[in-house]
């Protein structure tokens, strides 16, 4: 029966990919709430139900596809919003306790980052530690990132989640 997803991701390829993470649960569920009114419904009966589907029942998957897709936009949304706040209150410490240690991290991270990539270009490593250096300049760059992000903000995705949840005020 494992072609009931192949069909499903053909006609709600959102709620498909959904039941391969950590929302599956909930996408049974609500497909078993959709396709056979049984939020409780087997995962074999709600398969049977998608192989027989007709076009009413494709336009409910369609529907249910839609409705999960602005939950989790709304989700997402809520995520920034806690994400900003944390940032906002990070930031919001430091300045009334005049905290430096935020500051030495940055320095510290962007230092060791340029350090280690200007060894890596320059110098030759010797072949048993090149996997180290490298996985240090991942993990650095990683942190620098958190750095950026921190002192001027994510992205214009960012931006743009700033923008809609503006919008939903």
């Amino acid at each position: 029966m494992a072609n009931w997803k192949d069909l499903l991701r053909q006609v709600a390829p959102t709620l498909a990919t959904a039941l391969g993470g950590p929302l599956a649960g909930s996408v049974v569920k609500k497909l078993g709430e959709v396709l056979l009114g049984d939020p409780k419904a087997s995962e074999e009966k709600i398969a049977e139900a998608v192989l027989a589907a007709d076009p009413a029942m494709f336009l409910k998957l369609k529907e249910l596809e839609q409705d999960y897709a602005k939950f989790v936009l709304d989700h997402e949304i809520n995520l920034e919003k806690l994400a900003v706040e944390d940032r906002g209150s990070a930031r919001a410490r430091e300045v009334s306790l005049k905290d430096w240690v935020p500051a030495v991290l940055a320095i510290g991270f962007n230092g060791a980052f340029f350090s280690i990539l200007f060894l890596l270009l320059t110098k030759k490593i010797p072949v048993e530690n090149a996997d180290a250096f490298t996985l240090l300049l991942g993990m650095l760059a990683a942190g620098v990132t958190g750095v950026l992000n921190y002192y001027f903000g994510s992205s214009r995705g960012s931006d743009r989640k700033t923008e809609l949840m503006d919008a939903k005020k």
